[in-house]
């Protein structure tokens, strides 16, 4: 279904009608063909994140009136953009399903614990591609935060693309600690794995140790000429 903001003549489409998804990028509004579906087997790890649902819906049953509450208490005082970049009020289940999602897929357990804050600090990462060596991370600015980072990068794409929002390249998912995160500069993907002359997209997330909260999605392009 596609979400969109009635104004002539459609200033603001997201979603899909038919065989076509809109959207917006940096450039602007879009068009594009509807990437179908198809009925392959399931990677291992789709496999793995249908599990963790199933794990997390199974946790989520178990809380106690006072941490629904308190959950409930959260997602009243959270507000998130939509598809179209308005605000809106998610709902408790939607708070505790999107933090515990990303701690199972970095290696983490469940937690029944409300944070302090749902949406965690971030700040500018910097990265920079070195002929021979890889894909550095040289610096994550000026930080107000601590905490993990999940790294996702994408297939080769052409020169000539500009935005990428996944899917992500299954095997490139990469957890830095603290400790890791604190000591930069440090390579990120080796030259080994990479195609020269194409575009990549690193997209990188935050879950916070101080306020147990995660961040909104960075995506960096990073051309390999």
């Amino acid at each position: 279904m596609a979400v969109f903001r009635p104004a002539p003549p459609y200033a603001d489409l997201r979603g899909s009608i038919g065989q076509t998804t809109y959207g917006r990028n940096h450039a602007g509004l879009f068009a594009r063909a509807r990437t179908a579906p198809d009925d392959s087997t399931p990677s291992d790890e789709q496999l793995l994140c249908r599990q963790n649902m199933r794990d997390v819906a199974a946790a989520w049953l178990t809380l106690t009136l006072a941490q629904r509450t308190a959950w409930r208490a959260l997602a009243a005082t959270t507000s998130m953009p939509n598809a179209l970049g308005d605000p809106y009020t998610p709902h408790a289940w939607h708070l505790y399903a999107r933090l515990n999602m990303l701690a199972l897929f970095m290696g983490y357990a469940v937690t029944n614990n409300t944070p302090t804050q749902a949406i965690a600090a971030s700040s500018p990462f910097t990265y920079q591609y070195q002929a021979g060596v890889g894909i550095n991370l040289l610096s994550v600015g000026q930080r107000t935060w601590t905490g993990s980072v999940l790294f996702q990068g994408s297939w080769p794409l052409s020169l000539n693309r500009f935005w990428c929002n996944g899917p992500w390249r299954s095997g490139w998912d990469i957890v830095k600690e603290e400790a890791w995160v604190a000591t930069l500069p440090h390579l990120l993907i080796s030259a080994a794995t990479l195609t020269a002359n194409k575009s990549y997209f690193i997209r990188s997330r935050i879950l916070s140790s101080t306020t147990g909260g995660i961040s909104f999605p960075q995506i960096h392009r990073i051309t390999t000429t």
